[in-house]
């Protein structure tokens, strides 16, 4: 099957780093181009410009546009306000009378919002600059009204929204979905069509009733059959499942019952090991691992979160009770923690909501009735207002799940946010009701559903937007003003720059928020002072409660030698009853270093302590990254472990016991946090750790298995280099599983030829491996798996 690009919303090119764009603090200030001295556009990125009918240029570096004073036209629709009175190559200078003094793209769409109201007639009066002349035009909007200060709740505006942009969907209709072109289950409906359709059905308007379900019928029909395979089948499918469960709680309509069942428990069976979900399934008779990289939880909380609706639906099977309990522990991880990561990461601390994880675990763990998670995660979200153009391959499910998740802390709370972000609203709509993403890039993807369920929140139809909130989360008051403020401390390119001009004593008093951002954020800022702030944090480390204590650690870990006094009462703290704060003060001492290497022994008795409330053991893991981690990792404060450069003076009967721990966790990347003993490891210590090295190597592990094949190569190295008998089975175990991260299959193949005449055995079935990618590969160049296999084949032969 040819996967639609624009459907699965470019997800093929996912790619792990690179998507936050930090800016360094001492960088100069940028240089920007004015346009009516003949510079170029260069650094110019282009956004849809409102209900203008303009799509138009912005200076920006990433997505911060602070710098822009201008906005260079790029085509203007025909039939919109502004055909004929702006063209291609214009430079809109300012608005009303006035030249642009701030953040050009921002101020044109607060003009936007006030030229829609009723005093001022839809008259949107701009400064334009065409081919060295200055004049103002009038663009002649349609009056939309004021926004409410409670908006979307009670407020004419957003209903004329909703009424737009449900008009909009009916006029785009429902593109491409159907069975036609499905084969053996191969069913990926769009995710654009679920979210127009979850709009009309969250608009509660009856004219859309048939529309509705005809498009429920569609991708719901009786007689679904749907088939676990590799490829992209959690996106579509759990948004489809979201779009059924909720038709179904809305209107009772049995029809659609078993195509949700289907769904709902296909996917619980596809759920991976640890509770996730990835790109993919679990791949049918292993060992619980996700196909492709490994979880990916922008897919997997919808899939689980279709799955709780699912179950309100009646489907209670066995499967789905296990599976929606695994992902609650899964996810639950995170409370209190740091906004959920891409995978089966360290919590993310540097963003309230990463790419909309936050905000629908806000939503997912109020479904489940779960209080105290669903008002970290709504808290989160209503934060994260600044946050919202970031995102892994843009920005759209940053900005769907955004509202949908603050407003689980109440109305208050999702019109505080909102507010934020009026002026990025009215620059995303359409002169035609439609939305269409508004980021840097020329993607056209359709919004209008997404920012409609926004405005419908009010209406209360769907669970999504807002039906059955739990009223004991409600953010009002000076507690909301205080998480608004959050979102303060955050400037889009320059999170290594996070003091905002806060001295020493906001800084420590911002250590003790409940949230782990600002938290984060005070760390570094303090880190960048000179002053010596660790007494401070001492006495804070012994008298806190809980966030005050993790968040002292974010700031010794961040001051790393600096905070070498601190070293003692951190060693106190690894025997804390909380199992993050000892996590915490674990990577604090890393951080010192040297000074801190009299650790090591409780650190790796720790490692080996079982304890029954972490099946998983994610305290040994990041344990594991404290003592021998060999660089950074993303979201974690350490270069090297403790003991990452040398083991000298270790306890072997302390040292094996903990790697041997280590080398058995269920997550890759956890065990790819060992690699550093490799590197330091004598013969004897191989030989003693060869049985856990036969396992790490030859079997992938459940969570996180493209973070898994460094280790599994330095393994194998080791064997290959002393032809370990043992190590030829785990050798073909990879061969035959591994689908090729990089040129790790290559790599492999490279050592097996080591073994020589040993490995002769073994030619059978790499022949019949090498005629498998022979297929694959066919008309690919240069060094591959089937070259590399012939060669390594022939050497083999050739060996006595």
């Amino acid at each position: 099957m040819k996967h639609n690009p624009l459907k699965l919303w470019g997800l093929a090119a996912l790619v792990m780093a690179g998507i936050h764009g930090v800016t360094d603090a001492a960088a100069p200030p940028p240089v920007v181009p004015d346009l009516t001295k003949g510079a170029k556009n260069e650094g110019f990125q282009q956004w849809n410009m409102g209900p203008t009918g303009i799509r138009g240029g912005a200076f920006c570096q990433g997505f911060d546009t602070s710098a822009s004073r201008q906005i260079l036209v790029g085509e203007v629709a025909k039939g919109s306000p502004a055909d004929g009175l702006l063209a291609a190559g214009d430079v809109i200078l300012g608005v009303n009378g006035k030249l642009f003094d701030h953040d050009a793209r921002r101020s044109l769409g607060e003009a936007i919002t006030m030229a829609e109201e009723t005093a001022n007639m839809g008259q949107l009066k701009l400064v334009r600059w065409r081919a060295g002349t200055q004049q103002e035009v009038t663009i002649p909007l349609r009056v939309m009204g004021s926004y409410s200060p409670t908006s979307p709740y009670n407020c004419d505006k957003a209903k004329a929204i909703v009424a737009e942009g449900c008009k909009a969907i009916m006029k785009r209709g429902f593109p491409g979905d159907g069975l036609n072109g499905a084969v053996d289950g191969d069913w990926q409906p769009s995710i654009e069509n679920s979210l127009n359709a979850l709009a009309l059905l969250a608009s509660g308007n009856p004219d859309y009733a048939d529309a509705v379900k005809a498009q429920a019928r569609k991708i719901g029909p009786p007689d679904l059959k749907l088939k676990l395979q590799n490829g992209m089948f959690t996106w579509p499918w759990s948004y489809a499942n979201l779009f059924l469960t909720e038709y179904y709680l809305a209107t009772k309509d049995e029809a659609v019952l078993p195509a949700i069942r289907e769904f709902t428990v296909k996917m619980s069976v596809g759920q991976g090991a640890t509770g996730t979900w990835g790109h993919g399934f679990k791949v049918e008779g292993n060992n619980g691992t996700l196909g492709g990289y490994g979880a990916i939880n922008q897919s997997g909380l919808i899939c689980w979160m279709s799955m709780i609706l699912g179950r309100q639906c009646g489907v209670n099977d066995p499967v789905v009770l296990a599976a929606i309990e695994r992902s609650r522990v899964f996810f639950g991880f995170y409370v209190g923690k740091g906004s959920v990561p891409y995978g089966d990461h360290p919590p993310y601390t540097l963003l309230h909501d990463d790419n909309g994880k936050s905000s629908s675990a806000a939503m997912s763990f109020d479904l489940l009735d779960d209080k105290p998670a669903a008002r970290f995660f709504s808290r989160m979200a209503t934060a994260a207002y600044e946050e919202k153009e970031n995102g892994h391959t843009g920005n759209y499910f940053s900005f769907l799940w955004g509202a949908l998740g603050a407003n689980r802390s109440g109305p208050e709370a999702a019109a505080a946010y909102m507010k934020e972000l009026r002026w990025y609203y009215d620059l995303a709509r359409r002169w035609d009701g439609s939305f269409f993403t508004n980021a840097r890039d020329n993607y056209n993807y359709d919004m209008t559903g997404l920012f409609v369920l926004h405005y419908a929140m009010p209406l209360q139809k769907l669970a999504i937007t807002g039906r059955g909130i739990h009223p004991d989360n409600r953010l009002t008051g000076k507690e909301l003003r205080e998480v608004v403020g959050w979102g303060r401390t955050y400037r889009y390119g320059h999170e290594n720059d996070c003091d905002n001009g806060l001295g020493i004593e906001a800084l420590l008093k911002n250590l003790t928020c409940y949230s782990p951002t600002v938290r984060f954020r005070a760390a570094r800022a303090l880190a960048q002072k000179p002053d010596d702030v660790v007494p401070q944090l001492i006495g804070m480390l012994k008298t806190g409660d809980l966030p005050t204590k993790y968040g002292v650690c974010a700031a010794l870990q961040s001051l790393g030698k600096r905070s070498a006094a601190a070293t003692d009462e951190l060693i106190v703290q690894l025997s804390a009853k909380d199992s993050w704060l000892r996590v915490q003060a674990a990577q604090a001492l890393a951080c010192i270093g040297e000074p801190a290497r009299n650790a090591v022994p409780q650190l790796l008795q720790m490692v080996v302590r079982e304890n029954p409330d972490d099946p998983r053991r994610i305290e040994a893991k990041y344990i594991g990254y404290a003592l021998f981690r060999d660089g950074f990792i993303d979201q974690m404060p350490i270069a090297n472990g403790l003991v990452a450069g040398s083991l000298d003076g270790v306890d072997r009967k302390l040292l094996y016991p903990a790697v041997r721990t280590l080398l058995s966790l269920d997550d890759g990347m956890g065990t790819s946090g060992i690699s550093s003993v490799f590197k330091t490891l004598n013969n004897d210590d191989f030989k003693a750790l060869t049985p856990s090295l036969v396992k790490v190597a030859g079997e992938t592990a459940p969570s996180g298995e493209m973070f898994a094949q460094g280790v599994r190569l330095y393994a194998i190295q080791y064997f290959a280099r002393n032809k370990v008998p043992e190590g030829l089975p785990a050798i073909m175990e990879y061969l035959r599983t591994q689908n090729g991260w990089g040129n790790q299959i290559v790599n492999v193949l490279k050592e097996l030829a080591k073994y020589g005449a040993v490995a002769k055995p073994l030619l059978p079935e790499l022949k019949q491996l090498r005629d498998g990618w022979k297929l694959m590969e066919k008309d690919q160049k240069g060094e591959t798996r089937t070259s590399t296999a012939t060669a390594v084949i022939q050497a083999i032969e050739d060996a006595k």
